[in-house]
């Protein structure tokens, strides 16, 4: 679950529901915990984080990465967001987001999509 994060991004709830068990799972299997008991201290315990935070970390990862060390293709991607209106948003970092696409259109699971959807939320 941890290779293709990026991947599961824009997943239904009911899908990310099911990877959080997989999760819960895993951490009740790797200390022995039965199922009668709390999860939630356990994953906390070893640091884990819920599968929806997971995957919004992935793509901020993915996002700096290409920001500073990917060529300047992908850099093009993410573009700076600018308003006349307040300038004090320019500072911020907030980034365009390309159209109107949505998650069940053709390319609304993109990265150069979500990518300043998750920054954006992240930021703001």
């Amino acid at each position: 679950m941890n290779y293709c994060k990026a991947l599961f991004s824009g997943i239904t709830k009911h899908v990310e529901s099911r990877l959080q068990l997989v999760n819960n799972t895993a951490a009740r299997i790797v200390t022995k915990v039965r199922k009668s008991e709390d999860i939630t201290p356990v994953v906390a315990s070893l640091h884990c984080l819920p599968v929806q935070y997971r995957i919004h970390l992935q793509i901020l990862l993915l996002m700096c990465k290409t920001l500073r060390l990917a060529p300047s293709y992908f850099q093009e991607l993410m573009t700076p967001f600018t308003s006349d209106s307040t300038p004090r948003s320019q500072n911020v970092g907030l980034l365009v987001i390309p159209g109107q696409i949505k998650i069940t259109q053709e390319g609304g699971r993109a990265f150069s999509c979500r990518a300043p959807k998750c920054c954006n939320a992240f930021i703001g």
